[in-house]
């Protein structure tokens, strides 16, 4: 099987419509070789947990090769186990800010996990990432410092001013990054700044992890959802998709309310494309008419097998050094810095792979620092590496 093959297979199996013997008469012919293929696909899109889980329900259909089984248990096993974890590190970060009227608004994974997947230990994740407001950052950092919390980049100490925090660990060492703007406008230069206030006052209030906390409204929720998919340049965001589909599946969205959400951030692109997405892919409740309605009059083919290309590559990415460079450092040191970790590295400059020498880096430096001022340097190392369709993707979203 292709990447793209199994890909679209994992889709089918964790798609909501029961469509079972579909997918069930293929597996029922695969060869070690193709369950190892499955394997390693749904463990890098972390979806290991999610698919054993739909795999047990047909376990009478489709007995399962024993080692196959094990290592999906244990998949399992190891996501339940951290969020027993991330549970309890979740609360407690709440309790303490909460208790200090500090108000926390939980992003993608700890909030979706509790509140729409039936078991959290489904959805694994990695760390935490909670939005605050800018003047409440400091307070912030004392309190958590005062309760054993490690400050991780100590040598930011700037970093306040910046895109977020320094990223900051628990006890039990796991990552917890404090946004206090979620604007798409910090990666993309051209696009619109997130009125902070407004979210603020638009947000609702829940009961999670047993406690009363805030939260986003849904169409919030799903435009920010998207735009970090976009952002990610989709590898990997198999997961996020899923959620996406999660979300609608039990909730009804206004939708005119998301859209003039996604107008205000300047990412209408951006949201139509991952809710196309996540209904060709996970057959997401997304009506037609929505789709019909805010699709872009040049959305076609090449945006499509751009973004299903990306979706399902599972090689390495090797750009998440040199992504931390750009965003925070600049002129010459930025150029000794990229030097240092692109020297050796396979990369495309809009063309075939090719080893890159210093020499030939030097040839380009004109061209990254376009790409930097473009793309606030995130994405920059991408359209290097990728070539001229991430390049032609990106530029299509900036046109109006």
């Amino acid at each position: 099987m292709t990447l793209e093959e199994t890909g679209f297979l994992i889709c089918d199996i964790l798609s909501f419509k029961d469509d079972s013997e579909s997918f069930l008469s293929r597996l029922r012919n695969f060869t070690e070789a193709d369950w190892n293929t499955l394997l390693t696909f749904s463990s890098r899109y972390k979806l290991a947990p999610l698919l054993y889980s739909k795999l047990l329900k047909y376990k009478n259909e489709l007995p399962l090769p024993s080692a196959m089984a094990d290592l999906l248990r244990g998949e399992y096993m190891n996501s339940a186990a951290r969020y027993a974890i991330l549970y309890h590190e979740i609360k407690n970060l709440l309790m303490i800010l909460g208790g200090n009227k500090i108000d926390v608004i939980l992003l993608k994974g700890a909030y979706i996990a509790e509140k729409f997947y039936k078991k959290p230990a489904l959805r694994p994740m990695c760390d935490i990432d909670i939005l605050v407001k800018k003047e409440d950052t400091d307070r912030i950092f004392e309190l958590l410092e005062g309760n054993g919390y490690k400050i991780k980049s100590i040598e930011d100490a700037d970093s306040k001013r910046q895109l977020h925090c320094p990223g900051i660990t628990t006890k039990t060492d796991i990552l917890i990054e404090p946004h206090w703007d979620i604007s798409p406008s910090l990666i993309f230069s051209w696009k619109k700044s997130v009125d902070t206030d407004k979210l603020w006052r638009s947000v609702v209030v829940e009961k999670l992890f047993g406690l009363e906390i805030v939260a986003l409204p849904l169409e919030y929720l799903i435009v920010h959802l998207c735009v970090k998919i976009v952002i990610d340049n989709f590898r990997g965001q198999l997961l996020q998709l899923y959620d996406i589909a999660l979300i609608l599946q039990q909730s009804n969205l206004d939708w005119n309310s998301l859209f003039s959400i996604a107008k205000e951030w300047t990412s209408e692109k951006d949201v139509f494309c991952i809710l196309y997405l996540s209904k060709i892919l996970f057959r997401a409740n997304v009506p037609d008419e929505v789709l019909a309605r805010f699709r872009p009059n040049n959305f076609g083919y090449p945006q499509i097998s751009f973004m299903q290309k990306e979706l399902f590559d599972v090689s390495s990415l090797t750009d998440d050094r040199l992504s931390r460079v750009l965003q925070r450092t600049t002129g010459q040191n930025l150029f000794r810095q990229a030097l240092k970790i692109l020297n050796g590295e396979n990369i495309s400059l809009f063309g075939g792979e090719k080893r890159i020498s210093i020499r030939k880096i030097r040839l380009v430096f004109n061209r990254l620092k376009y790409l930097i001022k473009q793309y606030k340097g995130v994405l920059s190392f991408r359209v290097i590496r990728n070539g001229r369709t991430t390049f032609d993707f990106y530029r299509w979203l900036k046109r109006n």
